[in-house]
């Protein structure tokens, strides 16, 4: 496994500005998947998934705000 495109998920979730038990959860419904599961059960995180997991959020942000505003 090359080390410099692939982060544990202490190290995803920091870069990402998101806690670990965000992507443990996003993992456990499916939503976002982390790209390499090890034989010990750590989680790798793609330099490239950084990119889909911000729309992720985006996507998030947007729709919370939206319905604040129907209220």
């Amino acid at each position: 496994m090359d080390h410099n495109k692939y982060m544990t998920t202490g190290e995803f979730a920091r870069r990402m500005g998101v806690t670990k038990n965000t992507l443990f959860h996003y993992d456990n419904i499916g939503l976002f998947l982390p790209e390499i599961v090890d034989t010990n059960d750590y989680r790798y995180y793609s330099i490239y998934q950084m990119e889909v997991f911000d729309t992720i959020i985006i996507l998030k942000v947007s729709a919370f705000g939206r319905s604040s505003e129907a209220k």
